[in-house]
């Protein structure tokens, strides 16, 4: 384990390739360094609270076993413009990669069965959205205040649209509710003032 505020605030810490045994990233442990590229290895399943927030970062891969991203891991890394997350996720935290500015796609993928609120909070470069088949439920407020997301692709296997998951997406223009969806939250879709086509 790499240990709380272990490497925080080392702003001229600028890339990060993690090896070895650790297993887990510990709260805060990278936060508001000057990071502009990160690997991390196969053996790290776990990414806690606040990890890496507040950095550099331009891209994100995750591959090999993480299987959770804490809540605000990569929260206000406004620099992150692409991030792919591995097959291996389970749950992604609130406000995990809150005010991500410059995002402009993500894929979640379809191991995840548990999504905190806020997760992509205010990610207003974000343009499109694609959700893999295996997810049940959107996290509330998911995609709240995505003011661009254009484009919304949810799989067969939802279930539930949570509160507030696409509110204020005001360019979004149509989006197709999957026959399985039994529960649609509370301003789910409030503010999505082009929303023209459901």
């Amino acid at each position: 384990m790499i240990g709380a505020y272990a490497f925080a605030s080392c702003t001229s810490l600028t890339s990060l390739s993690l090896v070895g045994s650790f297993q887990t990233i510990g709260d805060c442990a990278f936060a508001s360094c000057g990071m502009t590229s990160l690997t991390i290895d196969a053996t790290i399943t776990s990414i806690e609270k606040y990890a890496f927030s507040s950095n550099s970062l331009t891209s994100l891969s995750l591959t090999g076993n993480v299987q959770k991203i804490g809540d605000h891991a990569f929260d206000s890394c406004s620099s992150l413009n692409t991030a792919t997350l591995p097959k291996s996720l389970t749950s992604i935290g609130s406000y995990a990669f809150d005010s991500c500015t410059s995002l402009g796609s993500i894929e979640i993928p379809g191991t995840v069965t548990e999504i905190g609120d806020c997760a992509f909070y205010n990610c207003d470069g974000l343009t499109s959205v694609k959700i893999d088949e295996g997810v049940q439920s959107t996290g509330a407020d998911m995609f709240n205040g995505c003011d661009i997301l254009a484009t919304v692709e949810l799989p067969e296997s939802l279930t539930t649209i949570a509160d507030g998951s696409f509110a204020s997406c005001s360019k979004l223009d149509h989006v197709n509710i999957p026959a399985r969806v039994t529960c649609i939250g509370n301003s789910a879709f409030a503010n999505c003032t082009s929303l023209s086509e459901i």
